[in-house]
């Protein structure tokens, strides 16, 4: 079963400014012999009002890949990586990354 892409487009807050934002994804199901579900997001914002210099004006993109098993009839492990570009945060001086990188892992329960 392949689920239609998700699309939003609303507005939103950064910090206390106004932003803009949108999101875009689907995902697909494997029911056949396994219930496996595989999902793909990618999002972005941008402030609507210039932001202090210190904060910056730039925008704001994340990549979420993710999936999950059904281990029973209500059960679900799910897991994936999160990778977003941290452009609108101060950042130490020492470090020049300038990304979020994370992976997770975890448990949804449907009732």
């Amino acid at each position: 079963v392949a689920d239609r892409p998700l699309t939003s487009n609303t507005p939103a807050l950064i910090g206390d400014k106004p932003s803009y934002s949108i999101d875009v994804g689907g995902s697909y199901s494997l029911t056949r012999n396994l219930d496996v579900t595989a999902g793909v997001r990618v999002s972005a914002d941008r402030p609507t009002e210039p932001a202090p210099r210190i904060v910056g004006n730039e925008e704001r993109v994340a990549l979420d890949v993710g999936g999950s098993y059904s281990i029973a009839r209500n059960i679900d492990i799910t897991g994936g990586l999160r990778y977003q570009r941290e452009r609108d945060r101060l950042q130490p001086v020492e470090d020049q990354r300038r990304d979020s990188q994370a992976v997770y892992v975890g448990t949804a329960f449907r009732f």
